[in-house]
């Protein structure tokens, strides 16, 4: 519970937003986690960090309303973006960020 309580307050995530941690074999869940947490009228946003991400949003599009909310190809998938880089649509639903690039 610390780790959550940590990141809630890093990544500065509101009350009303889950956290989910998925651990390994987290590519057979692309497609199932949008498929169960968005309706039909609902959108993701996807955090491009480099490979891994890519192969999520790919997933994800076939079977939701997804759009990239930050690229990292300009600096090459080095870095992470700050909180302030990070484009969110309204009505986004969750921020799908995959950071073990």
């Amino acid at each position: 519970m610390q780790a959550l309580a940590d990141f809630r307050e890093l990544a500065n995530v509101p009350d009303d937003f889950a956290v989910l941690f998925l651990q390994g074999g987290a590519s057979l869940q692309f497609a199932a986690v949008p498929m169960n947490l968005l309706s039909d009228s609902d959108m993701a946003g996807y955090v491009n960090t480099g490979t891994w991400a890519q192969k999520a949003f790919g997933d994800a599009k076939k079977v939701a309303q997804v759009y990239e909310a930050w690229s990292g190809a300009e600096d090459s998938f080095n870095r992470m973006p700050t909180t302030g880089e990070i484009q969110l649509q309204e009505g986004t639903r969750y921020l799908h960020v995959t950071s073990n690039e």
